[in-house]
């Protein structure tokens, strides 16, 4: 799982390097929170992002479930920093973007001789980081790819958005937004089901 934050260039542009680090210190601890809550291992922060793994270093039976519960959390968090800065235009806009993969991947301490962390590498930690850049341009918050809507379609709510051939991979993918849980609100529902019929009717 991949977590970035919208603008961030703006934000740090405009803001003194104190607040930054203010705001930054309590948006990594309350995501933080929220990852470990949902027995997610936080690989690391590079920069403003947070790198999750999960199902990792210890066998999880339902990673996947877990995985789309803390990227749901994570958005209704950053929409409560919004709520509690309304003052700050800057904060007040916060917004970001996750992407979820699913599938093998390396994982181990990796690095030099002198240096080394635990951490992982594979064609899927790079789909879930291209998969959260995705957010920009379909205008999204959550994008998931294949594996995971297939292990999690019965308990949460999707929205194909395309078939893509994201950047270093040949071969196409089918990517979807998650939207809430199965049982979300009607109207969410209801909007959905018109989006997939205007789909049909193409």
């Amino acid at each position: 799982m991949f977590a970035d934050i919208r603008n961030f260039s703006t934000i740090c542009e405009h803001m003194h390097p104190d607040a930054v680090s203010a705001f930054l210190h309590d948006y990594f601890n309350r995501c933080t929170k929220i990852v470990t809550k949902h027995n997610g291992m936080l690989d690391k922060y590079i920069g403003d992002a947070i790198l999750a793994l999960f199902n990792v270093p210890v066998d999880q039976t339902q990673y996947q479930i877990q995985a789309c519960q803390c990227a749901l959390e994570l958005i209704e968090e950053v929409d409560k920093i919004r709520s509690e800065n309304l003052d700050k235009t800057l904060i007040a806009n916060l917004r970001i973007g996750v992407g979820l993969a699913s599938g093998s991947i390396i994982a181990g301490n990796l690095g030099s001789d002198e240096i080394f962390n635990y951490t992982g590498i594979g064609d899927k930690m790079n789909l879930a980081s291209r998969l959260e850049s995705l957010n920009k341009f379909y205008l999204t918050r959550i994008i998931v790819d294949n594996e995971t809507y297939q292990a999690t379609a019965d308990k949460f709510l999707f929205r194909w958005l395309d078939r893509v051939c994201v950047k270093g991979k040949q071969e196409a993918v089918d990517i979807y937004e998650l939207l809430g849980l199965s049982n979300s609100h009607k109207d969410k529902r209801q909007h959905l089901e018109a989006y997939e019929k205007a789909l049909n009717a193409l």
